[in-house]
C-alpha cells in the first residue's frame, strides 16, 4: 500500500467528457452547459461555506470544501514566474546552476553553436547511432 492518498482525484471533473453529452446536441453547447452547471455548484458550495463559517461551524465548512469538485480552475496554481530581460548588447545576465556547477547562458549558447552538428546528429539518431556517438564523443569540447 502506498503512502499517498489519491482519493481527491475521484472528484475530478472533466468539462470535455463526452460520456455526458447527448449525441444530437452540439459538442460546444454541451461543454458550455457543463461549465455553467459546474459554476453553479461552485457558487452553491461558496454560499453554504460562508453561511457555515458565519454560524461558527468551521469544521463543517472544511468538510464541505473537501467535497468541492476539482477542475482546471482549482487543481493547480502558479508557484513561481520568472522573467529574463536581455540587455542592449544582446547578452543575458542570468546564471543557471545545476548542482554545484554554474555557467552563464551565454556560455551555453556558444556551446550549442560550436557543437550544432553533433547535437543535431545525436537528436535525430536511433538507439544504435546514439550509442556509437556517445562512445565516439564522450565529452564534446
Amino acid at each position: 500500500m502506498s503512502g499517498f492518498d489519491y482519493s481527491k482525484w475521484d472528484r475530478l471533473e472533466i468539462s470535455d467528457d463526452e460520456s455526458t453529452f447527448h449525441p444530437n446536441l452540439d459538442t460546444g453547447l454541451n461543454i458550455r452547459v457543463n461549465r455553467i452547471t459546474r459554476d453553479r455548484k461552485e457558487e452553491e458550495i461558496n454560499t453554504e461555506k460562508e453561511k457555515l463559517v458565519s454560524q461558527g461551524y468551521a469544521d463543517k465548512a472544511e468538510k464541505l470544501e473537501s467535497k468541492r469538485p476539482l477542475h482546471i480552475g482549482n487543481v493547480c496554481h502558479v508557484a513561481e514566474e520568472r522573467t529574463i530581460i536581455q540587455s542592449s548588447d544582446g547578452s543575458r545576465k542570468d546564471k543557471l546552476k545545476k548542482g554545484e556547477e554554474s555557467f552563464s547562458v551565454d556560455d551555453y549558447s556558444s556551446f550549442k553553436e560550436d557543437n550544432k552538428d553533433i547535437l543535431n546528429k545525436f537528436a535525430n539518431a536511433d538507439w544504435e547511432l546514439s550509442e556509437a556517438l556517445c562512445k565516439e564523443c564522450p565529452r564534446a569540447p
